[in-house]
């Protein structure tokens, strides 16, 4: 039996989960609640105590009232009304202040709404960009909040709105930071093997409406010099993790065929290449192909499958896509195919400048 859930073909709980959800997320009215929270700019804690504040998670004094726990619901902070979710994050004095003097109001009938449907109001009434000063605000009120209760230690709304003004600008600055590292990883470039291994790197180009792929493989040395490559077509293929697998069993193939037996296989589709890495039996849709190529790899001497982010597999994708080339299985050796020509050059100038 296979699970389709999950493409290791194994059931999890989680995958269960997940798959239920599919179904019901167009009728679920805390999906775009959600959503909004989980696109925010900020540190997953923060996030993470917004969610915990909507499924009444935190241990204010009237949960622990209504679960037993405690004798007193009244809010130890200004001893006038029993400490929900809603009195601690919005009703409170210190906490209506910090709103107020951060310049974020609501109408008086907002004030009666559950805490979830108040924070979807919220979110639907200011724009995104005010979207990380109202979660920073709601960690910050909490915070303050055990501050007092538990250290004995007492911030005016003042300091609460300084500290959150500061962590904002402070998440401001470090955005573009972050959202450049990501640029430099998108800039990577490949990477030779050692002198004593060959890397093949494979790609495929799969077309969901003709149900089939071509695959793209290219074979370099550690100078970046192309000894092989070849383009195939494969018919009646149902999904796109099968498409890379074909990919890969054809890398492996024209591996063999010219007599290669230390090897680098290189690809970009991270599932393939975990599964090619396990040591466990595979359970998915690709259980025949995975398998068949582990059985071609044993009898090379060296044979290692490691994944490459896209950037640095860009010859194997440009001959996998390339239409221009007649609709009939192309081999190449010591030869490299013409769209592939300049990022082949490419590749190799920078392996010399590294």
């Amino acid at each position: 039996m296979v699970w389709g859930g999950d493409s290791t073909g194994v059931y999890s709980v989680r995958s269960g989960y997940y798959l239920l959800l599919q179904g019901d997320q167009a009728l679920n009215p805390d999906t775009k609640l959600f959503s909004c929270l989980w696109a925010i700019k900020c540190p997953q804690k923060i996030k993470i105590h917004v969610w915990r504040l909507i499924w009444q998670f935190v241990p204010t004094r009237y949960c622990l009232y209504s679960r037993r726990i405690i004798s007193n619901p009244i809010c130890p902070l200004c001893n006038l009304a029993s400490e929900t979710v809603e009195h601690a994050m919005c009703e409170c004095y210190n906490a209506s202040m910090v709103w107020s003097s951060l310049g974020i109001f609501w109408p008086i009938q907002v004030n009666d709404m559950p805490f979830k449907e108040w924070l979807s109001w919220l979110f639907e009434s200011l724009p995104v960009q005010k979207h990380v000063l109202i979660v920073t605000i709601l960690w910050s009120i909490w915070h303050a909040r055990n501050k007092q209760v538990h250290d004995h230690t007492q911030q005016s709304y003042q300091q609460i709105c300084v500290f959150i003004s500061s962590y904002c600008k402070e998440l401001e600055n470090l955005l573009p930071k972050l959202q450049g590292n990501v640029s430099n990883m998108k800039q990577q470039f490949w990477q030779g093997p050692s002198p004593n291994l060959v890397k093949a790197n494979f790609d495929a180009s799969f077309s969901a409406i003709e149900k089939s792929t071509w695959s793209g493989v290219v074979i370099r040395d550690f100078a970046g010099e192309v000894l092989g490559a070849c383009r195939r077509f494969t018919p009646h293929v149902s999904s796109a993790f099968l498409a890379e697998a074909f990919a890969a069993l054809h890398a492996i193939e024209l591996l063999l065929d010219l007599g290669f037996d230390s090897a680098i296989v290189e690809g970009d589709s991270l599932t393939v290449i975990k599964k090619l890495q396990s040591k466990k039996p595979d359970l998915s849709i690709l259980s025949a192909l995975i398998f068949d190529i582990k059985e071609k790899a044993r009898s090379m001497r060296i044979c290692r499958f490691v994944f490459a982010p896209r950037a640095s597999n860009r010859v194997a994708h440009l001959i996998a896509g390339d239409s221009s080339l007649e609709s009939i299985d192309r081999y190449w050796v010591e030869e490299t195919p013409s769209s592939a020509v300049h990022a082949v050059v490419s590749d190799r100038q920078h392996l010399n400048q590294g």
